[in-house]
């Protein structure tokens, strides 16, 4: 039998450890990272014994050698997805390699669990037949059509001269060991295929050890698992190292991020626990030199690697897109979204591009194409360092896409010509990581995928993508799991580290902070079934959510008590059903049940305002941001949302079209950003779509050209009826402009293009028909009229005086679709394509008229046409309107002198650009009072 060594928590268990170590001693760890320490410390105490220091995988893999190479990662699923027959595939709506790795991930996942169990896969089916449980119908489908893949890729491995982990006998376990001495070193569990080990070893003649660090009885040594630590009998025992945890609830991780950085500004020094934390906002938030993982990273955490897989997927997208030729911008947008995406092309100003990008946005493009004919039209849209950028992106695109097997994917990666690995890998990574070893380590591992013959068609591989973009991502697959490791600290002050609770199984601290210690990440939630259920896996053997939940409880608990000074940020947010840990309020009730002293418990208190965080971003204490500070003598307010207003604010003569008009009079802090001050909301996403904005520009270049020449008096309609009621006419003009290189552009392209066309084609001309066939002949009969549309020289028209307010004078400016004078009636026309606004045809009034002429009211006539409805409005105004926009105005103006530009009352109003005014924090329980 092994000998259990208990180690209580007072002690280090590594240490207890090398205290055991003999000549030719193993050790064998739960994890690399503390088998890694554990070398590191023997060394620094110069124990110059012959010791071997494994993880437990590494070891099990040492002694489960076979004749034959045994496949890993990538290769597995490869050789799986070549296993799988066509009705495989569509049962498992697998249609592609892509589609394969969730799904074939899982398919080892739980054949790796059935061999380390020891579990027979006949097991699953005759378990079910002789009663041990009870099968569903399709659960009995999909175990035997899973055996049959196994089965086939089992054939497939051998024919190519490789085997599986899945497929090792027990029995060929090859253990020449003699004579030496095994500690097995805080292990939770042990599975079947471990115990089997440890059985075999000892009947070699070995001394086997188990050591466990916890309180003594907590070992279930018949079935070598830990069982339940009772938390309350530790804590009364004092059998621990902890002197002090802190308890600290926020709303969100936002806060908790700011509450850390004032905690840690006089504590430069510890450890945090937590596994989101490269993936999350606030890693950003908090400055580099206290957060750093010094130890290891992800190479998905590498611009490389993301720069190669926005690569991939801009391939894949021009691959689908007409004729191949097509960018969509909202790609590019997620491009830039990357830190110095263009770097390596030799373009620098981000800033400049992405500004460049989001003014083609702004003027309904959705793509770019190969040829950049974008850049070709007006002057306004001709960024020279866009086009260049894109240019050089564009010439990357094309070498890629041209990639028919991995040697010339090779070849492209670490090509002069194309991409060099140095220009995508960071200064740092260079010099102070092995970022560069570890990619062509990958690189020179995925080459073997066709130098062994594991793929002979890739075409079969890439499925609908096109063959590019498949090898792309499958080399993509194998850099997932790839981690970097730095040799150096780098600009390291205070000393804070990340890790995560496995990889500190068997570590200790002076000072350790949890991060998201909640409900669903410790302990995790259970994951979704993918076959049998947890009573089906208790009596298989397997293990069950229980038998986890209590691991993580055992090394979170551990975690706390075997380091000195502790503070654990939980969230509580109950619309959004966030809750701390069970086991923190396990903790806090046995706390407080006890009365122990050295668990200090912080009680929630009020979050801190963004706003007021805003106003006090000057309260800075070396660089961190205080929050006690900005709670005091500090009221909620809505005027922390107003821009304050000094009379340089807004010039004597204020120029207002009807569209900036109305927004003065609906938010003034928008007005002012955009419409005064000019600047403009940043775009982050594209919609392919057909939008109202897209049909309306497309109407009023339509009638500009239907109306290039017909403006001006006429004594009867027969010119304008004999060209305009002509369908075929209004047909042809309008395929004309769609059939422009730039509608290409600016068309959805997720349509048939033919189909796209003849559907707009047909609306718009139905349209013109029936306004210039009917509604506009009803209204002129038979008299003379004035046809004023609108023209190219619009912008050439002054501004009108409109009113005066103290020292500012208002002067306005319109410019209507159509006018329509007859001897009766004034007529001004405005096409839309979605809502109205009764205003703006006021405002149409009093600028080209009633300014002028107020007699002129009872000849006015304003009408809305809905061109997508096939119908007109008349919008009845009146003075009382007129009167009333003018008041609007300036009771605006009086608002904005005496409180700044400020946020509206309305909701709607409110949040839109809410991204520019952050109008969305504009609650009770965020800085302002609601109104």
């Amino acid at each position: 039998m092994p000998v259990l060594r208990i180690v209580s928590f007072k002690e280090d268990v590594i240490a207890a450890a090398l205290q055991r170590i003999i000549e030719g001693s193993y050790l064998i760890f739960p994890s690399r990272a503390s088998a890694a320490i554990a070398e590191q410390v023997a060394y620094q105490d110069w124990t110059l014994e012959d010791v071997s220091y494994f993880s437990m995988d590494d070891f099990k893999t040492l002694l489960t050698l076979s004749d034959m190479p045994i496949l890993q990662e990538d290769k597995r699923l490869i050789c799986l997805y070549r296993a799988m027959t066509a009705e495989d595939r569509e049962f498992y709506h697998i249609y592609r390699y892509g589609d394969l790795v969730g799904w074939g991930q899982e398919f080892f996942k739980f054949f790796d669990e059935l061999a380390d169990e020891l579990v027979e896969p006949r097991r699953l089916i005759d378990f079910h037949l002789s009663g041990g449980y009870t099968l569903q119908h399709w659960q009995e489908v999909f175990i035997e059509r899973i055996c049959e893949i196994r089965e086939r890729y089992g054939k497939l491995v051998s024919e190519l001269g490789f085997t599986d982990r899945i497929f090792l006998d027990p029995a060929s376990l090859d253990l020449p060991y003699r004579d030496r001495t095994f500690i097995f070193v805080n292990q939770n569990y042990y599975s079947a295929l471990e115990k089997l080990i440890i059985e075999r070893l000892e009947q070699n003649g070995n001394r086997v050890e188990i050591i466990f660090q916890g309180p003594a009885g907590a070992f279930d040594f018949d079935r070598m698992r830990a069982g339940n630590i009772a938390l309350k009998e530790l804590l009364e025992s004092g059998e621990h190292r902890c002197e002090k945890i802190e308890i600290q609830t926020t709303e969100n991780e936002d806060q908790m991020a700011l509450d850390f950085l004032s905690y840690s500004i006089d504590k430069p020094g510890g450890t945090i626990v937590d596994a989101q934390y490269s993936s999350k906002a606030y890693g950003r938030l908090i400055d580099e030199s206290l957060g750093k993982d010094t130890v290891t990273q992800s190479f998905v955490e590498l611009f490389a690697y993301q720069f190669l897989a926005r690569v991939k997927t801009d391939i894949d997208a021009m691959h689908r897109s007409f004729e191949g030729r097509y960018l969509p911008l909202q790609n590019l947008l997620d491009d830039l979204s990357l830190d110095a995406f263009f770097a390596p092309l030799g373009f620098t100003d981000q800033k400049t591009l992405r500004d460049d990008l989001m003014k083609l946005c702004r003027e309904d493009y959705l793509y770019v194409d190969r040829d950049l004919q974008i850049f070709n039209g007006e002057d306004e849209y001709n960024s020279p360092a866009l086009k260049a950028a894109l240019e050089a992106y564009l010439k990357v695109l094309d070498s890629f896409a041209g990639v028919t097997g991995i040697k010339e994917l090779i070849a492209l990666i670490d090509s002069p010509k194309t991409l060099k690995l140095e220009a995508l890998l960071r200064e740092e990574q260079l010099r102070y990581s092995n970022a560069a070893e570890v990619f062509y380590e990958r690189l020179a591992n995925f080459r073997s995928l066709e130098d062994l013959g594991l793929i002979d068609d890739w075409k079969e591989i890439s499925g609908d993508t096109s063959v590019a973009a498949g090898i792309l991502e499958l080399f993509l697959e194998s850099l997932k799991t790839a981690q970097i490791r730095w040799s150096m600290n780098i600009a390291k002050n205070s000393g804070y580290e990340i890790t995560n609770l496995l990889d500190s199984r068997n570590l200790s601290f002076e000072r350790l902070v949890f991060f998201h210690v909640n409900e669903g990440n410790i302990p995790s939630n259970p994951t979704s079934v993918w076959l049998l259920n947890e009573t089906q896996r208790s009596k298989l053997g397997l293990k069950t959510y229980d038998e986890i939940r209590n691991w993580e409880r055992y090394y979170f608990l551990r975690l706390l008590m075997v380091s000195q000074r502790v503070r654990i940020y939980c969230h509580a947010h109950k619309e959004q059903d966030i809750e701390p840990s069970s086991f923190v309020s396990e903790l806090l009730q046995i706390s407080r049940d006890l009365g122990l002293q050295e668990l200090v418990i912080e009680l929630p208190r009020l979050a801190p305002r963004i706003s007021d965080l805003y106003q006090n971003y000057k309260e800075l204490s070396n660089g961190v941001l205080s929050i006690d500070s900005t709670l005091k003598g500090l009221d909620d307010h809505k005027s922390f949302f107003n821009l304050p207003y000094t009379k340089d604010d807004l010039p004597v003569e204020i120029r207002l079209g009807f569209y900036s008009l109305n927004q003065l009079i609906r938010n003034q802090f928008i007005w002012y950003i955009l419409n005064y001050r000019k600047l403009k909301e940043p775009v982050y996403q594209v919609d392919e779509t057909l939008s109202r904005r897209f049909f309306g520009t497309l109407i009023h270049e339509y009638l500009a050209v239907l109306m290039s020449d017909l403006s001006g008096p006429h004594t009867s309609y027969r010119i304008i009826k004999e060209r305009l009621a002509d369908r075929d006419y209004l047909q042809s003009s309008l395929i004309r402009i769609l059939e422009n290189p730039v509608y290409r552009l600016k068309l959805p392209q997720n349509y048939n293009w033919d189909f796209l066309r003849d559907i707009i084609s047909g609306c718009i001309v139905d349209t013109m028909y029936w306004f210039f066939d009917s509604w506009l002949q009803e209204r002129v009969g038979k008299n003379g009229f004035t046809l004023l549309p609108e023209s190219e020289r619009a912008q050439e028209l002054r501004y009108k005086p409109y009113l005066q307010h103290g020292d500012n004078s208002i002067m306005i400016k319109g410019i209507a679709d159509l006018r329509l004078e007859t001897p009766d009636k004034y007529h001004i026309i405005d096409f839309k394509t979605g809502n109205h606004d009764a205003r703006q045809m006021v405002f149409y009034e009093l600028y080209y008229y009633l300014l002028d002429e107020p007699l002129l009211a009872d000849k006015m006539q304003s009408t809305i046409c809905r061109i997508l409805d096939r119908d007109a409005e008349t919008i009845k105004t009146e003075d009382k309107m007129r009167q009333k926009l003018s008041q609007a105005l300036v009771d605006t103006l009086d608002t904005i002198k005496l409180d700044g530009f400020g946020l509206p009352a309305s909701t709607t109003d409110r949040l839109r650009h809410k991204q520019l005014s952050r109008a969305d924090l504009y609650t009770m329980d965020r800085g302002a009072k609601n109104v």
